[in-house]
């Protein structure tokens, strides 16, 4: 995606979490299904810390060798075409990123700014005020 839609996704989700917390809200959680997701998060991973690709892609549903190289290559082809600057966040998830994920950091970003307790899907909730 271009830095404008990376720029626009993130808005996106700030948005709404703005518009909840307008509306009382005072707590958010983020989640997702994991499905079709990692292979960006891999490319955001291998991106920022420049671990390769085979390093951070996990094999999933316990693929074979063979699956398990399906799942890394289009994230080396992926780093290798758009060659994201590691100290850009903008830059990484317009690269390699999507658009859900410009939404999470966006929610993400406007539950912090709001001041709301924080609830993630993650093993470790993230940093309260």
């Amino acid at each position: 995606m271009t830095r404008e839609q990376a720029q626009a996704a993130i808005a996106a989700g700030a948005r709404l979490v703005m518009d909840a917390i307008d509306a009382g809200a005072d707590l958010v959680a983020t989640g997702d299904m994991g499905i079709a997701n990692t292979t960006a998060a891999s490319a955001i991973t291998a991106a920022i810390t420049g671990a390769a690709p085979e390093t951070v892609t996990g094999r999933g549903t316990g693929v074979d060798d063979e699956g398990w190289r399906a799942r890394w290559t289009p994230v080396r082809r992926a780093l290798e075409v758009n060659r994201p600057d590691a100290r850009d966040g903008l830059d990484v998830l317009a690269g390699v990123g999507g658009f859900e994920i410009g939404g999470l950091v966006g929610v993400i970003l406007a539950a912090r700014r709001g001041a709301c307790r924080w609830r993630s899907t993650a093993s470790s909730p993230a940093p309260r005020r």
